[in-house]
């Protein structure tokens, strides 16, 4: 959590969770956040939905938004499960809706945890993301075996974390000569997202002992603000496998599709899942994410939800729930060809970059989502969106949610616009005035046309900064 710009305001993606109230007329959602978002963003996130959907008057008191006035540098859980009047006034909240013999569905978060099941417990819900003893799956080498057991392709390497660095160097220099590679990816089993844990090894820095000295000086950590010693203490801590760092061959390029899914306990205590989307993937310098485009690249989409599938069944028998993101990485061959191979690289056991995006149009689109991993809308035309939560400028800091707001009010088409399911729909409200920092979904007709709307949304934040920088 700290790297990156704000990302102790993560918990504030979960307001997509509130936009499905328009279109689910028996849901109630508590929604707690920490710290406060302010009253008008809510009314403005729910305005939009409920126009998008034509809910009926009211709806939106099944809406009660929970703000804590606690603004560490903790997990929303922590501040919780700190808040002990909130959470006995919440257990006997929840009473009273079971007498009334509501069904409580239970607890929903970004990401999943030791301290979320507690939470869980003290509140007496089911923990709806993945059970803690079930996030190993979500490791690198959980991610690697579960492609391994899933026969779904994933480049060669190590399936064990492994802690020791004369041992991963030796494994590198055995892989290398098995598969006639030079350049491989060590990556830190747990605990690193967004490329931290992340470094490239070339054989030939090893000496011919394969020596831990000789294996630390040639680590390349993907984040240039991480040193070769500090990546290597990470391996220590955390464990590492090995992978074949994939390159793009000459006169082919690489893209970085993903999906994400949802896996459920049925009625009967089977786990059924679902596919909610396909993406590309923008990824950053340091190998971190910076955006996704919906849907996938049609060249490969079949291909990428037909894995995903194979990946969420195997997930499912080993009593995996909750959200699911898969990453990939797809490179042309041959190259110019237009045929694709997919690699699998990654399993996220938890919500991910581009699931609030996607939530978002769930909410607020009125149309349908096909087999072939498009959307069309109520007039049958195509639907397309980015989303991105790297909106990061100097300038933007000072700017209130509520001063945002009332500019896309003024601004007419470039807030969503369901008759014609286009225009922008913000995330990161509380990170906007102390960090500079916010997202957007951006929805459109094509790429291209998103592509316009987060242009638009930009500028109107330049807007903002400059009268706020004037005299």
């Amino acid at each position: 959590m700290s790297y990156g710009v704000g990302r102790w305001h993560s918990c504030v993606r979960g307001l997509w969770e509130s936009l499905a109230l328009a279109s689910e007329p028996d849901l109630v959602v508590v929604m707690i956040q920490a710290p406060p978002v302010d009253d008008v963003v809510v009314r403005y996130l729910l305005d939009v939905a409920g126009r998008a959907r034509g809910a009926a008057a009211g709806w939106q008191s099944r809406h009660a938004l929970l703000n804590l006035a606690d603004d560490r540098d903790v997990h929303l859980s922590e501040k919780l499960l700190d808040a002990r009047d909130v959470v006995a006034h919440l257990r006997v909240v929840l009473a009273g809706a079971r007498g009334r013999g509501h069904l409580v569905e239970g607890l929903s978060g970004y990401a999943s945890s030791t301290r979320m099941a507690r939470l869980a417990e003290a509140l007496g819900l089911e923990l709806m993301e993945a059970a803690p003893q079930t996030l190993v799956w979500g490791t690198k080498a959980g991610s690697r075996q579960i492609f391994r057991s899933a026969a779904v392709p994933h480049p060669p390497g190590s399936y064990e974390a492994d802690h020791r660095l004369a041992s991963l160097a030796r494994g590198v220099a055995e892989l290398a000569r098995t598969w006639r590679a030079d350049r491989w990816m060590i990556k830190v089993n747990d605990g690193f997202g967004s490329g931290h844990g992340n470094a490239v090894l070339d054989v030939g820095d090893l000496d011919d002992a394969c020596s831990p000295e000789s294996f630390v000086r040639g680590l390349r950590p993907a984040c240039a603000a991480t040193t070769a010693t500090e990546f290597a203490s990470r391996i220590a801590a955390f464990g590492a496998v090995i992978e074949r760092l994939i390159t793009a061959t000459p006169g082919g390029g690489l893209r970085f599709p993903s999906a994400i899914g949802r896996l459920r306990r049925t009625p009967a205590g089977l786990i059924g899942w679902e596919i909610l989307g396909t993406h590309e993937q923008v990824i950053g310098p340091q190998s971190d994410f910076a955006g996704c485009s919906f849907p996938a690249l049609a060249d490969y989409r079949g291909d990428l939800i037909r894995m995903t599938g194979q990946v969420l069944g195997a997930l499912a028998r080993l009593g995996v729930t909750g959200h699911a993101g898969i990453d990939f990485i797809a490179r042309p061959e041959p190259p110019q060809s237009g045929a694709w191979h997919l690699d699998a690289t990654e399993i996220n056991l938890r919500q991910t970059g581009s699931t609030h995006p996607n939530g978002t149009v769930r909410a607020v689109v009125n149309g349908r989502w096909l087999s072939d991993g498009s959307l069309r809308d109520h007039a049958e035309r195509e639907v397309h969106y980015t989303g991105t939560d790297s909106l990061i400028s100097e300038s933007y800091r000072g700017i209130s949610a509520r001063r945002l707001v009332a500019a896309l009010l003024d601004a007419g088409s470039l807030s969503y616009d369901p008759a014609g399911t286009r225009g922008v729909v913000p995330h990161l409200w509380t990170t906007l005035e102390p960090f500079g920092k916010i997202g957007v979904t951006a929805i459109g007709r094509s790429l291209a046309d998103c592509e316009r709307q987060e242009r638009r949304f930009t500028a109107l934040l330049d807007r903002l900064a400059n009268r706020q920088a004037a005299p």
